[in-house]
């Protein structure tokens, strides 16, 4: 049985120009996802994606999909960073991971071991299509922190079977001296 897949090598950061930011790939069953993540050499860190992920297209419902260990940073938007950028104030990306489906029928979405930190949210999961709901999405041992963009740490429209079990969700939404608190 062949495995599909996308691996980024543990270690590295990876440039916004060195990543493709639409995921439009299905996989075949639940028992076959199409797989997103980290390679298995566990004693070196999480890889550094600097840009969002879109997953999804107009065309078809995304479907068995799983992303795991993948580090989201935008280093403009970390005040501790050298390259923050006091006149943007927020990230340059919208979310960590996007999944706005347009085509319902999406179903079995799972992201674990993630870390999203200095964007302005930190996963989006929706479906826009009012024919059905977007179904089975999991986000486990997932962080989501400093996400103070104009938005916020999860946001999630239209999904049944929602389970977020494990993660850390803290300081997101605003930022002292940057951005206050609001409803976001």
């Amino acid at each position: 049985r062949q495995t599909r897949c996308i691996l980024f090598r543990r270690g590295q950061v990876y440039s916004a120009a060195q990543i493709n930011d639409v995921v439009q790939i299905n996989g075949l069953s639940a028992a076959q996802p199409f797989v997103v993540g980290a390679t298995p050499d566990v004693q070196n860190p999480r890889p550094i994606l600097q840009r969002t992920m879109g997953i999804g297209n107009a065309h078809q419902p995304t479907k068995y999909l799983v992303i795991f260990g993948l580090d989201f940073y935008d280093p403009t938007a970390d005040p501790a960073n050298a390259a923050f950028d006091a006149s943007q104030h927020r990230s340059q990306w919208a979310d960590a991971i996007r999944m706005v489906d347009t085509v319902a029928g999406a179903t079995h979405i799972w992201i674990e071991d993630c870390r999203a930190r200095d964007l302005m949210c930190g996963f989006e999961l929706q479906e826009e299509n009012p024919a059905g709901p977007f179904t089975t999405a999991i986000l486990r041992r997932c962080v989501v922190d400093h996400c103070y963009g104009s938005r916020c740490g999860v946001y999630s429209f239209r999904i049944a079977d929602l389970l977020i079990d494990q993660g850390v969700y803290d300081h997101n939404g605003w930022m002292e001296n940057i951005r206050l608190k609001d409803i976001f």
